[in-house]
């Protein structure tokens, strides 16, 4: 796909809006899942229990944890 204004824009008019902002969408997606690969591949990654709990400090959320139990503790 092109980055080209120009070029886009004639590609919608000859493939149709629909099919333009399907591949439009996937050409985004594809970016954005490059940007979290090269992320990973960084080494720059957390847990999730490690940013939600730094996601509720900074939003102030407090409350005692809503997940579920794990096997073998209380409530399972």
């Amino acid at each position: 796909m092109s980055l080209n204004l120009f070029e886009d824009c004639a590609n919608a008019v000859e493939t149709g809006d629909k099919n333009y902002e399907k591949h439009l969408k996937a050409f985004n997606l594809s970016r954005l899942l490059a940007e979290g690969e090269a992320d990973v591949s960084a080494g720059r990654v957390r847990s999730a229990r490690s940013f939600l709990r730094k996601f509720k400090n900074a939003h102030k959320i407090s409350g005692k944890d809503q997940r579920p139990p794990r096997m073998g503790e209380e409530g399972s």
